[in-house]
């Protein structure tokens, strides 16, 4: 989660980016969903204001993953189970993840994300 944000600089990058994702996603006309974690707290990426819609946070990732079958295009997450889901839920979408932006120092998660083709989310 961007709560676990190695420092304040890398998590205010961390929500303009993901900021800028959204933005991109919406202006190209594609459907744009945010589902955050249930820990997370309110919308702090201000993302209902940037035109998609934001789930229910307590919504499982994989049933979003297997309710959007061939139509999910891009899935970007940090860290979680979620990116490792999407490769197995959701074969033909893109999962990125933004893992690096966060500074987050996990090298079994990196090297799994690498090992599955996660692509990674550049500044």
């Amino acid at each position: 989660s961007p709560g676990n944000s190695r420092t304040l600089r890398a998590g205010e990058a961390l929500h303009a980016r993901l900021r800028q994702e959204i933005r991109a996603a919406c202006q190209a006309g594609r459907d744009c969903v945010v589902k955050y974690h249930p820990r997370e707290q309110g919308d702090f990426l201000g993302a209902s204001g940037l035109g998609e819609r934001t789930l229910p946070p307590g919504i499982p990732a994989e049933l979003v993953l297997l309710a959007s079958g061939r139509k999910l295009r891009r899935v970007v997450g940090i860290g979680g189970t979620t990116l490792l889901s999407a490769r197995w839920l959701a074969p033909d979408a893109e999962v990125v993840s933004a893992l690096d932006l966060g500074e987050i120092e996990d090298p079994w998660y990196a090297r799994t994300l690498d090992q599955l083709g996660v692509l990674r989310l550049q500044h």
